[in-house]
């Protein structure tokens, strides 16, 4: 995860990579959710009344609806904070600075012959980016359920989503 605009320089202050293991979570829209609310609670937000994620899927995916629903509990925990603006670009069409990171990693990825234990990429990562554990640094709350409760589903929605 990326904090701040295009034209700022990619460093640790600014590059958070959320890791686990698959045997620790499963790859779902909870750790993504969880992930952008604890990136926006963590950061420095003096001066900021407008914040602008961009998201990297289609609007229509349930992920995304997960991530909107956490993203409108956030707002309502923080007045200071006018609006969040959800951005999902057209897919192919977009060069986000966090493909740059993955670049980066791959890169450093491909140079190792074989890799014993998880801890050897998240080393490499932390060349490069802060490392932000889920379960110890992020906690993983259950945003599916919550959000289900008060949004309805993509699949319920009158208006059509187009990629």
């Amino acid at each position: 995860m990326v904090e701040g605009t295009s034209k700022n320089p990619l460093t640790k202050n600014n590059v958070f990579a959320y890791v686990c293991t698959e045997n620790e979570y499963n790859k779902v829209s909870n750790l993504i959710a969880s992930a952008v609310y604890h990136r926006l609670t963590a950061t420095e937000k003096t001066d900021i009344t407008h914040i602008r994620l961009i998201a990297d899927g289609c609007g229509g995916q349930n992920k995304n609806c997960i991530v909107l629903g956490t993203c409108s509990k956030w707002l309502l925990e923080n007045p200071c904070i006018h609006s969040i603006e959800l951005i999902f670009p057209v897919t192919g069409h977009y060069f986000m600075p966090a493909d740059q990171q993955f670049g980066v990693i791959e890169r450093k990825l491909k140079n190792k012959e074989v890799i014993l234990h998880p801890n050897e990429i998240t080393e490499i990562i932390r060349e490069t980016s802060s490392i932000v554990k889920f379960g110890s640094d992020c906690i993983v709350s259950d945003w599916r359920d919550k959000v289900r409760k008060v949004l309805k589903q993509t699949t319920s929605c009158s208006v059509q989503f187009k990629e």
